[in-house]
């Protein structure tokens, strides 16, 4: 129990916390269940990356930032303690703070290390 209250404690001890949702009910509703769900997909996709986005910018501007995914399994919890609607889903919690100790610049990469041809 302590490992597992542990893993929560960087969301409980951060200055600022964003828990970034994805609304479906913009989502097209298709004659066929698999494009519908196929578009439910597209939708969670694209948070994910505005998340990722997210986390850049936040880099970008010098602070120290932490995805951690626990609001996506106690989706219905976080809905009733915020007060939203189903079509809202959760994508996670954003630990913000200040970092540890200042970031340092990484030195370059060689192209040549991470390209493959084919």
């Amino acid at each position: 129990v302590r490992r597992r209250l542990a893993r929560g404690e960087i969301l409980r001890r951060a200055p600022e916390l964003v828990v970034p949702f994805v609304r479906t009910d913009a989502a097209h509703h298709y004659p066929d269940q698999a494009r519908t769900a196929a578009e439910q997909t597209m939708f969670t996709v694209a948070g994910g990356a505005a998340v990722q986005s997210l986390l850049v910018a936040l880099g970008a501007e010098g602070l120290a930032s932490c995805w951690v995914g626990s609001t996506i399994f106690a989706a219905d919890v976080v809905r009733e303690v915020l007060g939203l609607v189903p079509d809202h889903h959760p994508l996670g919690a954003v630990a913000i703070g200040l970092p540890a100790r200042p970031p340092t610049p990484r030195p370059p990469r060689d192209p040549a290390d991470g390209l493959s041809e084919w």
